[in-house]
């Protein structure tokens, strides 16, 4: 016969393992915007691009605030788990991914919609690489151009060439000339005229 306090104890012990390996399933939220910092109509453009290659449903569209509230795959059969990304884009061009609904309590996001989240990001970033980078003010404006050569009382000027005669308008059409004409003399007598 087993001792009672061992049946405790490896009770205690499944317990105790049982709930850190639960709690690894919810993990802190992070929504942090991309780095790239590209033109924002481009990066809405990469958005919208990696929306329909990965095949989500968009539920809400705002091109003006270049906003996208996204469908998540984990659970989308199930109406009563529905969790959402929104995709937003700033002045900067920096993409922010934030999830919401149910796979969503407080500070933490499951860990199935965070990978699908990384996903998304991974494949948003494969595409920025091919946007423009964003005009800094910061960059060096583009040198000026120079100078056009200054006339000095030395140099001397090329004379202005005369106008080239206009072209006599052509009479013929690129077609040899035609034959001639037969013309009646008098009667039924034929005769060709040159």
């Amino acid at each position: 016969m087993r001792h009672p306090l061992i049946n405790v104890g490896l009770v205690t012990l499944l317990v105790g393992l049982a709930g850190p390996l639960a709690c690894a399933r919810w993990v802190p939220l992070n929504d942090q915007p991309t780095q790239a910092e590209v033109e924002p109509g481009s990066a809405y453009a990469a958005v919208l691009k990696v929306t329909k290659d990965r095949g989500y449903t968009i539920l809400e569209q705002k091109d003006p605030e270049r906003s996208v509230k996204l469908r998540a795959h984990v659970d989308e059969k199930r109406s009563d788990r529905a969790s959402y990304i929104t995709a937003q884009v700033d002045g900067s061009g920096h993409v922010r991914l934030t999830p919401s609904g149910f796979l969503v309590r407080g500070n933490t996001v499951h860990s199935k919609l965070a990978s699908e989240i990384t996903y998304f990001n991974d494949a948003l970033q494969g595409e920025l690489k091919h946007a423009p980078p964003l005009a800094s003010a910061s960059a060096p404006p583009p040198p000026p151009e120079p100078p056009p050569p200054a006339e000095t009382a030395s140099a001397s000027v090329a004379p202005a060439l005369p106008p080239a005669p206009p072209k006599p308008a052509s009479t013929t059409t690129g077609k040899a000339p035609a034959a001639p004409k037969p013309k009646p003399k008098s009667g039924d007598d034929w005769e060709t005229v040159k």
